[in-house]
């Protein structure tokens, strides 16, 4: 086991924005851009274990130590982070607390490349699970940690970062982030335009006549709307979505936990286009 310790200053753009809920296997709400995060500044302290091959595997996505290292990070907060080996790829498993011990959260992602008859394809960073405690949320720290997880991989070469949308809000958030469908054919796309016209009758929400939207990314079901109609809060089923809240009819869609909603998804973000 090699053990690194060691004090990175400051040198990130601290950012502010909304709840980051999630839990093991599901990626939580992005934030917003805005001010510096409230309650949290000063050096970063990370404790590094990395475990046997992980380095060399890591190399081999154009990823130095210290570039991983600084995808975990955060100010003022300690990061405990270990390195495994996994098959043409490493994985990561990342703890946060504050300077007083306490629990803020954690992360687990997996970083390879996929290899079909011996040659190396695409690279793919898998966002397999990110949490924060109650007390740390609204702070903007998956804002900035997917800012720069998307820089820093972007500039190694990766192909595209995934994960799961199924949270109660970044079902809606990641499309809004540049998040897409991982399985875009017309054939579900279709499916989904279906889906919102029987969502918006088990709603009653009113329609014209011969409404049959024409999606074609996440984004547009997201960002959908249609004038002199939209929906409020308390006409969906989502306890993190304010009753008095009005939105769009894509938003509301996106965001129902109703049985005819959207539902969660899976989602990429192609990195090099």
């Amino acid at each position: 086991m090699v053990s690194l310790r060691c004090t990175i200053r400051p040198g990130v753009v601290t950012l502010k924005g909304g709840k980051c809920s999630g839990h093991r296997g599901h990626a939580g709400r992005p934030g917003s851009v805005g001010g510096s995060v409230p309650g949290i500044a000063g050096v970063r302290n990370i404790t590094a274990d990395w475990k046997s091959g992980a380095a060399a595997n890591a190399a081999k996505l154009n990823l130095s130590k210290s570039e991983v290292e600084n995808m975990f990070t955060l100010s003022g907060l300690t990061t405990s982070i270990r390195i495994g080996s996994v098959t043409n790829g490493f994985s990561v498993s990342c703890k946060w607390h504050a300077p007083d011990g306490k629990y803020v959260g954690e992360a687990d992602r997996a970083f390879y490349s996929i290899v079909r008859y011996g040659v190396k394809g695409e690279s793919v960073a898998d966002n397999i699970g990110l949490k924060f405690s109650g007390a740390f949320q609204d702070r903007g720290l998956a804002k900035s940690l997917y800012d720069r997880q998307i820089g820093q991989l972007r500039k190694a070469g990766f192909d595209s970062i995934r994960l799961e949308a199924d949270t109660t809000i970044g079902r809606y958030a990641w499309a809004k982030k540049g998040f897409d469908y991982r399985e875009k054919h017309k054939t579900a796309l279709a499916g989904t335009g279906r889906k919102f016209v029987r969502w918006a009758a088990a709603r009653n929400v009113k329609l014209p006549e011969g409404t049959q939207p024409n999606f074609k990314s996440a984004h547009d079901v997201a960002t959908y709307k249609i004038p002199g109609i939209s929906v409020f809060g308390s006409q969906i089923d989502n306890h993190d979505v304010p009753k008095t809240m009005e939105m769009s009819v894509g938003k509301a869609f996106m965001l129902d936990k109703h049985p005819q909603g959207h539902g969660s998804w899976a989602a990429v973000m192609y990195l090099q286009k």
